[in-house]
């Protein structure tokens, strides 16, 4: 970049906010870290968001076999086939990360249990007449009443 020596810019883990922080100062370096930390977390929100969106689109387009006017052995033993490539890939790709990547995602899905546990607990509480509870429903405190069984 011409701004930092070539052999401290080689070892540098953040170049962008050290010349920032050359050219105009200590703030500015942490003004581009908090930026490109920023732009991490934008980058993986739009990467995990569509999971959740290409296999409701899926089943929505019928693509999953639903009825069994449709059913034929060709097509099961081809979607089987496919599931099978599918799930070896998967095991391969969780071997390939290690044992600690694997073990700090269980980690982060056993976290999850209690706040699913609770957001169940307070949807079963909620009254059922009306329209579905919001997000801010379910977060919100409800008024002690008699629990509503389904």
């Amino acid at each position: 970049m011409g701004i930092i020596p070539a052999g401290v810019l080689a070892g540098s883990n953040a170049p962008f906010a050290g010349a920032a922080a050359e050219m105009f100062g200590g703030w500015a370096g942490d003004a581009v870290a908090i930026g490109a930390i920023v732009a991490a977390f934008g980058a993986l929100n739009r990467w995990i968001l569509p999971q959740g969106q290409i296999p409701m689109a899926a089943a929505q387009l019928v693509l999953l076999v639903t009825d069994r006017v449709r059913f034929s052995g060709r097509r099961l033993a081809g979607d089987a086939l496919v599931a099978l490539l599918v799930f070896g890939y998967s095991l391969w790709a969780i071997a390939g990360a290690g044992y600690e990547v694997v073990f700090k995602g269980f980690l982060l899905l056993l976290a999850g249990i209690p706040i699913y546990v609770w957001m169940r607990w307070r949807l079963a509480r909620a009254p059922t007449e009306g329209a579905p509870l919001t997000v801010e429903e379910l977060l919100l405190p409800i008024p002690d009443k008699p629990p509503v069984t389904r």
